[in-house]
């Protein structure tokens, strides 16, 4: 996936989803509106470095 800095508030310094922290894109959920234009919903990124573990999701995934 391609690669990405997280440019944002810390969501969770414990888990190290911080600011600056580098991951990679591995999905963009989208959505159709009534106009018929794609617009994406989430993304969800690996971060490799961090430590969470959600349910449902490999390990250092997190959506965003």
């Amino acid at each position: 996936g391609m690669p990405v800095v997280l440019r944002h508030t810390n969501i969770c310094t414990e888990l190290g989803i911080t600011n600056g922290a580098t991951g990679f894109l591995r999905k963009l959920n989208t959505c159709i509106d009534d106009n018929g234009l794609t617009y994406c919903t989430s993304a969800l990124v690996e971060f490799p470095d961090s430590k969470v573990h959600l349910s449902n999701l490999p390990p250092c995934y997190f959506p965003i």
